[in-house]
């Protein structure tokens, strides 16, 4: 996990604690464990995730810069179509207090969510089983996110459309 510690060093200022780097391991020995039973991702190569998957999604927090938002509470964050749990998980997990919403269509996926979060010990954690279009009318989750993402879910105007139910006032 070299290139994950090292990455997040250089290219984001952020050192991981010894138990980030022991939740990244567990992260990955799970997801390549689950992928030979169900197709959660096609990146399983140890670098490649390093560097795809968890760098990538760490570099979220280049554009997450602290703003008003958040700053009385915990910062809410939606990830639509967690798939394996990118961005949101390794965001999670190197931000620990903020609280963290997973949406997912497919079971299978929510499953394995589930699974992690656990494993992992994660609180402040939701995993939802819906289509974003249908949570988004939901008010436990409409208007109530600082932050949404979202990763190879949909053409822009489509993810946008998806996403803005989500938003609160000032959200990005």
């Amino acid at each position: 996990m070299d290139r994950l510690f090292d990455g997040a060093q250089k290219l984001l200022d952020l050192t991981l604690t010894a138990r980030q780097r022991q939740a990244f391991q567990v992260y990955y020995q799970e997801m390549v464990d689950w992928n030979t039973r169900f197709n959660l991702t096609a990146i399983t190569d140890l670098e490649g995730v390093q560097i795809r998957h968890f760098l990538d999604s760490l570099s979220c927090l280049l554009a997450l810069a602290p703003s008003g938002a958040g700053r009385n509470r915990p910062l809410a964050l939606i990830d639509v179509g967690s798939g394996a749990g990118f961005p949101g998980l390794p965001l999670k997990i190197v931000r620990p207090a903020w609280r963290l919403t997973l949406v997912e269509a497919t079971g299978k996926k929510t499953h394995f969510l589930q699974h992690l979060v656990d494993r992992l010990g994660l609180a402040g954690v939701t995993v939802v089983n819906e289509r974003a279009e249908q949570i988004g009318h939901d008010p436990a989750h409409r208007e109530t996110y600082d932050w949404v993402t979202a990763r190879a879910v949909a053409a822009m105007p489509t993810l946008v459309e998806y996403l803005v139910p989500f938003c609160r006032l000032g959200t990005r």
